[in-house]
């Protein structure tokens, strides 16, 4: 239970914090993109020590806090849709909630199949690490939500 609570209450204060950035910056980037990349390479970090030890505190801890900055992220995500594209905002959460159910369904397939490869969830552990850390590198290179909703037909 810890670690979906710390994610509700994180949920919230990052919504909070991300619209309190767009008020004061007036920039997406900083308000979404960096909140997004600072929360996933948060999860990733806290993912690692759960990989390399067997003491259930700190597992339990380092999933509680990257559970709550991985599900923190979430406000931005579901925000920048309607930044970006409000006219086609449902379109765009639909898709987004998709790719969410595949990846929900996906997880433990791949978490399973890890186990039975390597006889250990460690490696499944340092996966996540890694898809954390990739979503860090495309969200940094790549999300400029303030050119997209200057040219919201690209």
């Amino acid at each position: 239970m810890l670690p979906w609570l710390a994610a509700a209450i994180v949920l919230g204060l990052m919504g909070r914090w991300s619209d309190q950035l767009l008020k004061t910056t007036g920039r997406l980037r900083i308000a979404r993109s960096w909140l997004i990349a600072g929360t996933q390479l948060i999860a990733a970090l806290a993912v690692i020590p759960v990989a390399l030890t067997h003491d259930l505190t700190v597992a339990v801890a380092g999933i509680t806090v990257a559970v709550a900055a991985s599900m923190g992220a979430n406000a931005a995500y579901y925000a920048i849709n309607v930044d970006i594209v409000p006219s086609r905002a449902a379109t765009a959460l639909g898709i987004m909630d998709f790719a969410f159910a595949v990846s929900g369904f996906l997880a433990p397939v791949v978490t399973g199949w890890v186990f039975d490869l390597r006889g250990s969830f460690d490696d499944a552990f340092l996966l996540m690490t890694a898809l954390a850390l990739s979503s860090v590198v495309v969200v940094l290179a790549l999300h400029r939500p303030d050119e997209d909703r200057e040219n919201p037909g690209l």
